[in-house]
């Protein structure tokens, strides 16, 4: 089954939610920005290359373009991050 199909169908609205994903600029954390900003959240994308973050936001933001996206330079491997 599609993602989008069930989540339309059992619909849940984050519009007043903000949800940080580290990783966010490719694989399970991308996947999972794609379908926060679906669900309306405001995004926050931590991720070490901000190049790929900005990639990966414009991604997002070509499919759903009133998406609320902030990019974070974070590297959790990082204590000074």
């Amino acid at each position: 089954m599609n993602v989008e199909k069930w989540l339309k169908r059992n619909y849940i609205d984050l519009s007043n939610k903000t949800i940080v994903v580290t990783g966010a600029n490719s694989g399970i954390g991308l996947q999972t920005c794609f379908r926060h900003a679906y669900l309306n959240a405001s995004l926050i994308m931590a991720c070490r290359n901000e190049q790929k973050a900005l990639d990966a936001k414009n991604k997002i933001l070509s499919k759903y373009p009133s998406a609320n996206i902030e990019i974070i330079k974070y590297d959790q491997s990082s204590f000074a991050s």
